[in-house]
């Protein structure tokens, strides 16, 4: 009987390998099925921002640093015009001095004050974040009314005694994410000679108007723009 058994123990050993091959097999299988029902169930669909306002500065910058490192503080606002049902209006501010940055359509996503000379030990700012204020829409698509969009030139810092003007970077889309609607309605680039110019401290510009009706953006409302200072007269 024990010359048996150790005939049959490398019988036992191969069963054993092969099952536990089997199962590695069978469980890649399963996983791989799971993850490809998994994309079918839920695909991969672009990040959807009903509105991205994005200010960007100073591309007149000049001497020893780069567009980015402006001391320069500007800051971004935007202004929407609705009506309730029975036809009053009702108008929403937001910039840097709402409470919590944010209103009920409004989010300042990003605030800038302007590039500090680091001291040894300070935190630093990432790349991304220098120079650049961001507003998106605090709800998942845009109640139908006008909307402002101004700059603000709250403080050169210095910057003015070097060059004659601080330029931002503007761009404004909405629906962004939504092939069908999605839209650049505004905007203003150094890369296309025509940046948003701020000449004097505290000066205030109107850089974009669009109106949105019936959810939809109305064409032609981005065009012609009239200066609405709002901000300054707070």
């Amino acid at each position: 009987m024990k010359r048996n058994n150790r005939r049959q123990m490398p019988q036992n050993s191969q069963f054993s390998q092969i099952l536990n091959d089997l199962t590695s097999a069978l469980t890649f299988i399963f996983v791989a099925l799971l993850v490809i029902a998994l994309l079918i169930i839920n695909p991969q669909v672009p990040e959807f921002e009903p509105l991205q306002v994005t200010a960007e500065w100073d591309s007149c910058l000049k001497g020893e640093r780069e567009p980015g490192l402006s001391r320069a503080d500007v800051d971004t606002w935007i202004m929407g015009t609705f009506y309730t049902a029975t036809g009053e209006q009702v108008t929403e501010i937001l910039g840097y001095s709402t409470r919590d940055r944010k209103t009920k359509h409004f989010i300042l996503d990003q605030d800038d004050k302007g590039y500090r000379t680091p001291y040894p030990g300070s935190p630093q700012k990432e790349d991304g974040e220098l120079n650049k204020e961001v507003i998106k829409s605090a709800k998942s698509t845009l109640t139908d009314g006008y909307y402002d969009i101004n700059l603000h030139l709250f403080s050169d810092k210095g910057e003015l005694r070097t060059q004659s003007s601080i330029c931002v970077d503007v761009t404004v889309v909405v629906f962004k994410g939504d092939k069908s609607r999605e839209k650049v309605v505004c905007q203003f680039t150094a890369e296309k000679n025509n940046p948003a110019i701020l000449f004097n401290n505290r000066q205030e510009r109107t850089v974009c108007q669009f109106e949105i009706r019936n959810g939809l953006f109305v064409e032609g409302s981005n065009e012609d723009i009239i200066q609405k200072p709002f901000i300054t007269r707070r």
